[in-house]
């Protein structure tokens, strides 16, 4: 409640009943501290109220209610990549709250405890959101998908009578050969794994409950089956080494048909790595952690130049697939999205993506095999990006690049303008900035102070509203602020210009 300042209220936990009490005690008058899962401002001080008991019924919900969203319009839009999703039409679905694990880099906003909802509630939403909307593809938002098989058999027979595709995330303990064919008969799109570690010490250390030798024996089985898959390997638990790390890498190295993404681990509020690191003194300030976006902090046994080496490891080893003769077809700078083609290298096929979202953490899908690749950055774009920045190094002197993802630094790699020493590669992560971006330094934000830099880009869309706010609240002698994306265009806009 301090990093957000200027909120009255705050709700912990599941907000559906505690929302409608809290708007029915401010319209009437009555006292709020009655309203179970609240946090309030009580003059300068905050206060809690009793908490709220988990909604044990979870179809005594209502169903989302998405009339005068314009729904369709994003509909029509692909969805994330890395939500393992390919087709249009798309809309998330909830069977299930929290997680009966306790893994130690989770938290869970829906309560501590495993609910079920009833299939056929579940059912009739389908009905509702296909004759509707005429969805053609569900992703499942659940923690977990059934983690017990009678419930996973009766889930797929069900599903299969509508011949659409889905997605859900799943362990590696809970797959076997007979779940993998009622799945895969089912019509299944996606399986994702949080595979996590390579190293049974890591795995050990996070409560994970499955060993590496499990997750080659799955894998290997998913693979065979031809159900497409993804997984995530998170680096920098707090037993984390040089020789942990090494063996997850090696082992990925030697794994690229798993598609599995390279990521940081990161201390969540409400996770108990979180709660170490304040413990700890690594996290020093909550409240500034909070207001900074939650940045990257070392909470490992790697020391400062390992963990920059690891990271710099994962951020050079990310084009591990190639598409094949890429070819823009068309670049729309407003939205940042491209239309492109390219050559699956696994099967030869052809395919078209239509309205991909640049500069995000996702990926594009084979329609056939579904082999993913990283979102291409064709040489015509490189080629503006590099000019349009020119641009602006004329007429301002100096431009800081805000947000080091593996996306941006991935297209900062073969741009010859990162080598000029008018422009300041930004982020707010202390680890980052440990590993030199293509030999140059990454810098922490006070650097447009301490250069007078007047223009700002920001290379992560996503999170442009947050980074605009800390930008104008912090760095009074920036000028423009510029998203990425208008300057992927054949011209800087006369707007960006000024």
């Amino acid at each position: 409640m301090e990093a957000l300042e200027y909120v009255d209220y705050g709700v912990i936990g599941e907000g559906e009943a505690t929302v409608c009490e809290l708007a029915s005690a401010l319209e009437n008058g009555t006292d709020i501290s009655t309203v179970d899962g609240l946090v309030y401002k009580d003059r300068d001080t905050y206060r809690l109220t009793n908490s709220r008991r988990d909604i044990e019924d979870i179809d005594s919900i209502p169903w989302p209610d998405y009339n005068g969203f314009d729904v369709d319009k994003y509909l029509d839009l692909p969805p994330a990549e890395f939500a393992g999703v390919s087709g249009k039409r798309m809309i998330c679905m909830l069977g299930s709250r929290s997680c009966p694990f306790r893994c130690t880099f989770c938290f869970h906003t829906n309560g501590k405890k495993y609910r079920k909802r009833s299939l056929d509630d579940f059912f009739a939403e389908l009905d509702y959101l296909i004759s509707n909307y005429n969805i053609e593809y569900i992703s499942l938002s659940d923690e977990l998908f059934a983690p017990d098989l009678d419930q996973a058999k009766e889930f797929c027979e069900r599903i299969k009578k509508y011949n659409i595709r889905w997605y859900a995330d799943f362990r590696i303990d809970k797959v076997n050969p007979e779940l993998l064919a009622i799945l895969k008969d089912s019509g299944i799109g996606t399986m994702f794994f949080g595979l996590e570690s390579a190293d049974n010490r890591i795995l050990k250390s996070m409560r994970k409950g499955i060993t590496i030798e499990q997750t080659e024996s799955v894998l290997k089985m998913v693979y065979e089956t031809g159900i497409p898959m993804f997984g995530c390997f998170i680096f920098g638990d707090v037993e984390e080494t040089m020789e942990t790390a090494r063996k997850t890498l090696d082992w990925w190295h030697a794994h690229s048909e798993y598609h599995v993404h390279l990521t940081l681990l990161k201390p969540f509020p409400g996770s108990q790595i979180y709660k170490q690191a304040c413990k700890s003194g690594i996290i020093s300030d909550p409240v500034k952690y909070l207001k900074d976006g939650c940045p990257q902090v070392n909470i490992s046994k790697l020391n400062d130049a390992e963990f920059s080496e690891v990271v710099r490891q994962i951020s050079e080893s990310t084009k591990v697939n190639s598409l094949e003769k890429v070819e823009l077809i068309s670049i729309d700078p407003v939205k940042g999205r491209e239309n492109v083609s390219g050559i699956c290298p696994k099967c030869s096929t052809k395919n078209t993506w239509e309205n991909v979202k640049l500069f995000a953490i996702d990926y594009i899908n084979c329609v056939h095999c579904g082999q993913k690749f990283a979102i291409p950055f064709p040489g015509k774009i490189k080629e503006n990006l590099e000019r349009n920045i020119s641009l602006l190094l004329d007429k301002y002197g100096k431009v800081a690049i805000w947000g080091m993802t593996l996306p941006a630094m991935d297209l900062l790699r073969d741009l010859k303008l990162i080598h000029n020493k008018n422009v300041f590669p930004i982020d707010i992560s202390d680890s980052k900035r440990l590993m030199p971006l293509h030999g140059k330094q990454i810098y922490a934000p006070s650097i447009l102070d301490k250069e007078t830099i007047p223009v700002v880009i920001i290379s992560v869309p996503s999170h442009g509203g947050q980074i605009s706010c800390q930008v104008k609240e912090n760095h009074k002698g920036v000028k423009k602020i510029i998203d990425i994306c208008t300057l992927i265009g054949d011209s800087i806009t006369a707007k960006e210009q000024r």
